[in-house]
């Protein structure tokens, strides 16, 4: 799911002046970082949320929270 952003400019731009190309370029390639970086975030929480079902299949005793303190003892 592909999603749409908006990057915001800094008042005196990117770049030198009237180098509209190379600005466009810079934020495309902002936009695309924008979107690896959400969607990396979506297939983190799903592999998480996934783990815990597992987890709570072989030992429905368990909490989400005892899970979650295994996962992470600190």
């Amino acid at each position: 799911m592909r999603r749409n952003f908006s990057i915001v400019v800094p008042p005196n731009g990117l770049g030198p002046p009237g180098n509209d190309e190379f600005k466009e370029e810079i934020l495309n390639v902002l936009q695309e970082m924008v979107w690896i970086g959400t969607e990396a975030m979506i297939y983190t929480q799903q592999a998480i949320a996934l783990y815990i079902a597992e987890v709570k299949e072989r030992y429905p005793e368990m909490t989400k929270d005892d899970i979650e303190n295994e996962r992470n003892p600190c």
